[in-house]
């Protein structure tokens, strides 16, 4: 295929480093058991709205970890999600973002974007991007509700957010 094919574009350095991010914060994050079929399950991420990632992503299907394989798929729509563990949404779902968290809301689903006050917003894991520094916050309120533990090691390193919402 040509330039202008339907191949994978080729990975921006900013998606391969968040691609290696996206694997590492698996090692670091603990679903309940029931989130999965038995031991032998996959960890599956998905993708909904465009893939920023192009090749990136390749780098990371297949691995292990936590002893499991990671499973990638990617989804035009949110409806098509299911059983996923992972959900990264793409900027492209800007628009849709209230409704896609509300539909994972309960799940044991964890959530990664890197729009604007994505985890103000009730995503768990925000990328955040400061000139040539990739770095992330987390909600620990949304990570909480998901059902999901987050490492100490890795809460160390985000800066902390909670909901807008009011406290309670």
């Amino acid at each position: 295929m040509g330039q202008n094919g339907f191949a994978a574009p080729p990975a921006s350095r900013e998606y391969q480093v968040k691609a290696a991010f996206v694997y590492n914060f698996v090692k670091f994050v603990e679903w309940p058991a029931k989130a999965f079929y038995d031991d032998q399950s996959a960890i599956i991420l998905a993708i909904v709205g465009d893939d920023p990632f192009g090749t990136a992503i390749e780098t990371i299907k297949g691995k292990k970890a936590k002893g499991k394989s990671l499973v990638i798929n990617s989804f035009a729509k949110i409806e098509d999600v299911d059983k996923c563990h992972i959900l990264f949404i793409s900027r492209s779902e800007e628009r849709h973002l209230d409704s896609i968290l509300a539909r994972v809301r309960n799940r044991h689903v964890l959530t990664i974007g890197d729009m604007e006050d994505f985890a103000q917003r009730g995503g768990i894991i925000h990328f955040v991007t400061s000139g040539n520094r990739i770095g992330f916050k987390i909600n620990v309120d949304a990570a909480e509700r998901a059902g999901l533990k987050i490492s100490s090691r890795l809460l160390k390193l985000a800066d902390i957010v909670r909901d807008k919402q009011e406290d309670n």
